[in-house]
């Protein structure tokens, strides 16, 4: 049995995870760790794979007799994992796989992500497991990379109605005006979703009618909700400086700010300079983009599935 984990099992009406996990669901408001556990679920269930998500209980067996042969997977939270170590240090799990949404360097949280008792770490793109793998080499050959995927079962836009979206997650205000400036120029149609604002449902209904995003974000470790573009063949402009900073921490990478954008889904632009030009190429491009067969090839559910499996040694 795998068990998939964003909070403790059990009524944990002060532990923030418990907390976070409800107030997503009461809001309709999505939640990064909340969207990971999800796809993997659902993947696990097109495989037919028996596993619990978020169990208040362990079927035949409370938390503190869960059997042996169980697989926890912790997805966020470092209490959720120090609850789940404490199982697996008693020899009630058999497996514990960490992240991607524990740390976000390696010394956070008392370094949790260093425990030997964590079997494997999992994070969603190479470029966070080089980071942690340049600061500690440890993590080198105990990370293994796993993105989460997207629903296949979705409508596609049919790229004819003229409108594009801006998504906005702490972008700069230089970058941000760059962008509304040259849409108001143009008077093109486009709808703003600001990160964290907004609900999913509305999203989605956004992205069926889309011709195209421009997606302002510094960094990302995945990017889920470009795949969510993607499955809907919404071809995507990134905005990606090509850095990463955090704390006393800086990290390079030519993908930094979309890991799994590819020549089928899409195109970056650097700077403000870059975009008038950039975004006129993309423009230009967008009948040769194929976002939604490269993302049904990919980054769907069941392939991120698939994937866990052979992380787990189960294929």
């Amino acid at each position: 049995m795998i068990i998939i984990l964003t909070k403790p099992i059990g009524f944990h009406p002060f532990n923030s995870e418990w907390l976070k996990y409800y107030a997503g669901k009461i809001t309709g408001k999505r939640r990064g760790p909340e969207m990971v556990a999800q796809s993997l679920s659902r993947g696990l269930i097109e495989l037919g794979v028996p596993h619990r998500l978020n169990p208040f209980f362990v079927p035949h067996s409370m938390p503190h007799q869960i059997e042996k042969d169980f697989i926890v997977h912790v997805v966020s939270g470092a209490r959720t994992l120090q609850w789940a170590l404490k199982l697996k240090r008693k020899g009630k799990i058999a497996r514990l796989i960490a992240g991607p949404a524990i740390s976000v360097v390696p010394e956070d949280h008392n370094s949790i992500l260093k425990n030997p008792l964590i079997d494997t770490i999992v994070f969603p793109g190479q470029w966070t497991k080089d980071f942690f793998s340049s600061i500690d080499p440890y993590f080198k050959n105990k990370i293994e990379v796993w993105p989460a995927g997207v629903r296949s079962d979705v409508p596609a836009s049919n790229r004819k109605n003229g409108h594009g979206i801006i998504y906005c997650k702490s972008v700069t205000p230089e970058i941000r005006e760059t962008v509304a400036r040259e849409l108001e120029a143009k008077k093109i149609n486009h709808t703003i979703f600001e990160y964290g604002n907004f609900r999913q449902s509305d999203y989605f209904s956004a992205l069926e009618k889309a011709d195209w995003m421009i997606y302002l974000s510094p960094s990302e470790s995945q990017g889920i909700a470009l795949q969510e573009a993607w499955i809907r063949d919404v071809p995507t402009l990134v905005w990606n400086p090509g850095v990463w900073k955090y704390q006393k921490y800086s990290w390079k990478d030519s993908l930094i700010s979309s890991p799994y954008l590819s020549p089928e889904s899409g195109m970056t632009f650097t700077t403000a300079v870059d975009f008038k030009p950039d975004f006129k190429k993309f423009l230009q491009q967008l009948p040769k983009f194929t976002p939604r067969i490269y993302c049904m090839k990919n980054l769907t559910d069941i392939r991120s599935a698939q994937r866990f499996l052979e992380i787990i040694g189960r294929k």
